[in-house]
């Protein structure tokens, strides 16, 4: 489809969209070479080029106002429909990460030349509980670099950073089971509530309980 679209589109029109078609291979591929290259740290123990902290932290402060200015800049752009105007779009970046190992299993099917199909996703009470096999890309990975890190432990490599890391992506890889897990366990407890709680108890009127009765029921005859 892309390619037969793109021969219509003007110049413009086709920069923007082979830049958002290449998204997702690119962070796919970003994923890819990040979880390598801090697992051959951790299994190598070898260690990167020692800078001095004063260069590390100059150029990556630079680095990082810049990224920031551009992506304040560019929200003022944004016409996606979902998100509200003038919001940072931190929960959008927040589930593209999280989104990293689904991006991978997309391209390796696209490289494998798999086929594929449109799904209508379930909504409501048609759809199905989410389990482990809804999540079995991320625990994958999580399980390769909690391998990664156990072997450096063993192995008594020295790499500090690169474990902390590795914490870091195990627990990027485990957060989606988290978030199903803790809302099934929420879930089950609400319904739990709401099957042991008493029938809720008709007030009576305000005459019967001052002890009034026969001037309630002389009006009502009346």
């Amino acid at each position: 489809h892309y390619w037969r679209c793109f021969p219509g589109l003007s110049w413009g029109a086709r920069l923007h969209y082979a830049l958002l078609m290449a998204y997702y291979p690119s962070a796919a591929l970003g994923w890819i070479l990040g979880i390598a290259t801090c697992s051959l740290y951790l299994l190598t123990g070898s260690a990167g080029i020692q800078v001095s902290p004063h260069v590390w932290v100059a150029l990556y402060v630079d680095l990082a106002v810049v990224q920031f200015c551009l992506y304040a800049s560019n929200r003022r752009l944004n016409v996606s429909p979902h998100e509200a105007a003038g919001s940072s779009g931190a929960a959008g970046m927040f589930i593209s990460a999280l989104s990293a190992p689904v991006y991978v299993s997309a391209l390796a099917g696209t490289l494998a030349r798999s086929r594929s199909s449109f799904v209508v996703t379930p909504k409501g009470a048609s759809r199905s509980a989410d389990g482990l096999r809804t999540f079995r890309w991320h625990l994958a990975w999580g399980a390769v670099m909690a391998i990664a890190l156990g072997a450096s432990v063993w192995l008594h490599h020295p790499a500090l950073s690169m474990r902390l890391w590795s914490l870091t992506l195990i627990g990027l890889c485990l957060t989606p089971a988290t978030i199903a897990l803790v809302r099934r366990l929420t879930a089950s407890a609400r319904v739990r509530r709401e099957l042991s709680a008493p029938p809720a108890t008709q007030r009576m009127p305000a005459a019967v309980t001052r002890g009034q009765p026969s001037r309630l029921i002389d009006s009502e005859a009346a």
